[in-house]
């Protein structure tokens, strides 16, 4: 089998070709990628000592993987035909499939199905990811491995956005690289946005741990220029898909980097400073280029529009919460379970719904109190624990705070939109999320 640094390169090019075919969106796609994904994952158990070493020494994962599988597991049972109390039931399923008295929870038990598959997948990344993470050297390969692909991605995200083809570069005049639209499009730019900038927060405030020196700037200022680019063009990217939640999340991303940064650096008090100024520096910059922007400038003036549709969604779905048994009704069945609220003159905001456009609020529709329940732990856990790291890593902090940023760009704006629905954006996250976990609890091999 391979080693863990060709690992790593393979498996952040597999999230990238799922991002460059349409995000995985499409039900085919998705399944295909999801398989891979579990098939690599077997092969590394079986026939990688590395890999198994490193879950060995994992111990942090226990209530995390626990969750999940207990998640994957519920899916499940939600798609099977058993003699469920008609409490946990709210609408009848395809009734000629049953057994008379045996129905399934699910009101569609193909994609419930197929949605547990998914989620495998995008578990067995984040295992991986965990992994990779043991050991500094494949971390920081990771990180950099992201960022070239993300480079890549995001000068062709431009090229398309300026002549576009089918299916790719613009919708209504606004950026969306390969994922169909400009909202899933501004999370992942926005990722790209945090992710370089705290590598240059993280190179910035380095500077100050050392005696100064000419050779050192050179060094740092060779090694920093890739990650300017990467923030040049994905604010220049993220500006053209006019995305105002997109924009707000990086904003919150940006800032979490930040904040994180500097609770890292409290004893060092010049680093403070850089981060300070380079802070100032950066956000006026964001702010200029989102009110320069015309597209997403023109859209920010009609915000209050935008928020009023949102409210009413919320609040049809909200109402509806009341009705809903605790059981959920079935991963991934949302768009099914919206068109049987829609009737004439009934809820007609809801026509066009593909998500509810808060994936929280969805999730619990979906998975019931308990699925839901358990997702949330899950990643709160691992949130927990990255963040822990600060306390126990000074070299691994770039991956700490950008784990902590990037999470918060991904659920910030999904709590208004639903980016995080797109399985490549939910991969890339799982990666991150992974490896940013493994790289805060220091192990033999780590530099500190």
């Amino acid at each position: 089998m391979m080693g863990g640094g060709l690992t790593a390169i393979a498996i952040v090019t597999l999230v990238f070709i799922e991002l460059a075919l349409f995000g995985g969106d499409r039900l085919q796609i998705a399944l295909f990628i999801a398989g891979v994904e579990l098939i690599a994952l077997g092969l590394l158990i079986a026939g990688s000592a590395w890999f198994r070493s490193a879950l060995t020494r994992s111990s942090y994962l226990a209530a995390p993987a626990l969750l999940l599988l207990l998640v994957m597991l519920w899916g499940y049972l939600q798609a099977l035909a058993l003699p469920w109390p008609e409490a946990m039931r709210t609408w009848p399923a395809q009734s000629w499939a049953y057994t008379p008295g045996r129905l399934p929870i699910s009101i569609d038990t193909y994609r419930t199905i197929t949605e547990v598959v998914k989620l495998g997948g995008i578990a067995s990344l984040a295992l991986i990811g965990a992994a990779i993470g043991k050991d500094d050297d494949r971390a920081h390969l990771t990180w950099n491995t992201i960022g070239v692909l993300g480079g890549i991605y995001v000068a062709f995200a431009l090229i398309a956005y300026a002549h576009p083809i089918e299916g790719v570069g613009r919708v209504d005049g606004r950026l969306s690289a390969t994922l169909g639209g400009p909202n899933p499009a501004a999370t992942v730019l926005s990722i790209f946005v945090v992710m370089s900038w705290t590598a240059l927060l993280r190179a910035a405030a380095s500077l100050t741990h050392q005696d100064f020196s000419g050779q050192r700037l050179g060094v740092l200022l060779w090694n920093a220029a890739p990650w300017v680019l990467l923030l040049v063009l994905s604010f220049g990217a993220l500006s053209l898909t006019g995305s105002r939640g997109g924009a707000g999340a990086c904003f919150v991303g940006l800032l979490a980097s930040t904040i994180v940064m500097t609770w890292g650096e409290m004893r060092n008090r010049r680093a403070l400073g850089v981060i300070a100024i380079s802070s100032l520096v950066v956000l006026a910059c964001f702010t200029v280029l989102v009110m320069s922007s015309g597209s997403l400038a023109v859209r920010l003036s009609m915000v209050d529009d935008a928020l009023a549709n949102r409210r009413e969604i919320i609040s049809v779905y909200l109402a509806e919460l009341a009705h809903t048994p605790w059981t959920g009704m079935g991963l991934g069945t949302f768009h099914r379970f919206n068109q049987l609220l829609i009737g004439p003159g009934h809820n007609e905001v809801l026509w066009n719904l593909g998500a509810l456009h808060n994936v929280f609020l969805q999730w619990i529709f979906e998975a019931g109190f308990l699925g839901a329940a358990a997702m949330f732990s899950a990643v709160g856990i691992l949130f927990v624990l990255t963040l822990g790291g600060l306390r126990r890593r000074r070299f691994g902090r770039t991956w700490i705070a950008g784990s902590t940023a990037i999470s918060t760009v991904v659920l910030s704006h999904g709590l208004i939109d639903f980016g995080l629905q797109v399985p490549a954006i939910a991969a890339l996250w799982a990666l991150v999320l992974g490896v940013g976990v493994s790289v805060s609890r220091p192990s033999s091999s780590s530099r500190d």
